[in-house]
């Protein structure tokens, strides 16, 4: 605690600012409104609605975002480092709405044009938008390939659980064994005891207030083994039927589409890189992992191919693009 400011004496009184390092800090000085646990909360919410960029000249600013509702909003970005922005193109012959997304940057080309003309150099970003429909290509194909064979992977982890899967009875057995292990022992130090009274090496009110404590310990233990012994219950087993048939729902492409579940936890960012090729920031091993994926063809006669090595940290492909990776300061 403490002002920032301070006078250097009574006559002169020039205002010099404190230095931090002299500043003390009490933890719940003030009364507090809301607990601590919220504050935390409420803080990272906060944190997640603001962004921190650095200019070409060193300079951080702050400033809100407004968090994407639908997951391509929130995994897009541009090369450029602007936000790609979801509009509803049209609605195919079932009613169901067609959606592309297109960088905030080239959006706002007319703007920038009209900014440049009046002698205020932008630069304009030429990524064209993007279709839903290719982005889910890009999942399925990248799903198929890094994932590999996901109804294997499932039952490898069933069996796993099986097999080290204990159930509540043997759970229950172990803790009477441990009752009875604590018995025998308190058991054994009331035989010593006597042994040590016997030679004369206690005295006799301290024999006995040892030996009171000793029974009543063993007492408690024994009415515990009693309490575990007693209890009605049907010891079971996992029902792996019905966690195998939860897990491959879980991992199974519907309809050749790949779970927004799937993307919102194993992809970290899309970057469009050109109009034909992409980088997709996976978060399958500790370090940012970058596959490359490339498009060709034009609406319903689309294919999609993925390069054959992945890429691991930050990386710029053999164009020189640099990839903008998750929490990165580029504009």
């Amino acid at each position: 605690m403490g002002q920032g400011l301070y006078s250097n004496n009574y006559l002169e009184q020039k205002r010099i600012k404190r230095d931090e390092s002299e500043f003390v800090y009490v933890k719940g000085g003030f009364p507090q409104i809301i607990s601590e646990e919220q504050y935390e909360r409420c803080n990272a919410i906060r944190r997640s609605r603001t962004k921190r960029l650095t200019d070409e000249k060193g300079r951080t600013r702050s400033f809100g975002i407004q968090q994407a509702q639908n997951v391509w909003g929130r995994k897009m970005r541009c090369r450029c480092g602007s936000p790609m922005l979801r509009h509803r193109w049209r609605t195919n012959n079932a009613g169901k709405p067609i959606y592309g997304y297109e960088c905030k940057r080239h959006h706002d080309t007319p703007r920038i044009r009209l900014q440049n003309e009046q002698g205020n150099p932008t630069p304009i970003c030429e990524i064209k938008p993007v279709g839903q429909s290719k982005l889910e290509l890009m999942a399925s194909k990248i799903f198929e390939r890094v994932w590999g064979d996901q109804r294997e992977i499932v039952l490898q982890t069933c069996k796993m659980l099986d097999a080290c899967y204990k159930p509540d009875a043997d759970r229950r057995a172990d803790l009477m064994k441990a009752k009875d292990d604590s018995i025998q022992l308190l058991q054994q130090q009331l035989d010593d005891l006597v042994v040590v009274r016997a030679r004369g090496e206690i005295e006799q009110d301290k024999f006995l207030q040892r030996t009171i404590e000793i029974q009543q310990q063993m007492e408690a233990l024994r009415q515990s083994k009693a309490q575990i012994a007693s209890e009605d219950y049907n010891p079971g087993r996992l029902d792996m039927e019905a966690i195998e048939a939860a897990l491959c729902e879980a991992v199974e492409m519907h309809d050749g589409l790949v779970s927004e579940d799937f993307i919102d936890l194993f992809v970290s960012q899309v970057t469009p890189l050109s109009d034909s090729r992409f980088a997709w920031c996976l978060d399958f091993s500790p370090q940012p992992t970058v596959a490359f994926l490339n498009l060709a063809g034009q609406r319903k006669y689309t294919t999609c191919s993925m390069d054959s090595k992945l890429h691991f940290g930050p990386f710029a492909d053999e164009e020189g693009h640099t990839i903008p990776f998750p929490g990165s300061l580029r504009r």
